[in-house]
């Protein structure tokens, strides 16, 4: 599913499986992602985008109470289970897992992440953390919180390769 500069949009209660590319990527404000299963997923599960890095007017986008897993198995590298790029979003309560590179990136500002469980992340790779956060050198990208996270088995170990 894609679509871009929505508005006021709500996507609850479904599941999205079995799909090469990415599960649900949009861009807009007041687009809420919620109670949703994405999951074998070949690309990014989420991709979520809004509000405006001029202005700092916030998306008011939220994305809460997924079940997110089986993420990059077509895709690889750089394909988390959630991307959130922007200003003013919100991610919470989800619970996001087996994922082959990192499981969230937060490109932006003024983001929140909290009270996500992360397990069995970066199941292929070892250069990236399960969360990742673009803190570049536009002002913008700043103020990003995460908090109250729970991370556990971060995949890779060198003895096994796996």
């Amino acid at each position: 599913m894609a679509g871009d500069r929505l508005n006021n949009i709500k996507f609850k209660n479904l599941t999205v499986e079995n799909i090469a590319g990415r599960g649900i990527a949009v861009s807009g404000s007041n687009i809420t992602i919620e109670n949703c299963i994405i999951r074998n997923i070949g690309s990014t599960g989420i991709n979520i985008a809004g509000g405006n890095a001029e202005t700092l007017r916030v998306s008011g986008n939220v994305v809460k109470n997924n079940h997110i897993h089986n993420i990059g198995y077509h895709t690889k590298a750089y394909a988390p289970a959630i991307q959130i790029i922007g200003i003013g979003n919100v991610v919470e309560n989800n619970s996001i897992h087996d994922t082959t590179h990192g499981s969230v990136f937060i490109n932006g500002g003024e983001n929140k992440f909290r009270n996500n469980a992360i397990y069995n992340s970066s199941t292929m790779f070892r250069d990236m953390g399960s969360i990742y956060v673009n803190t570049g050198d536009k002002p913008y990208e700043r103020n990003n919180e995460i908090i109250n996270n729970y991370i556990k088995g971060y995949a890779f170990t060198a003895a096994s390769g796996k």
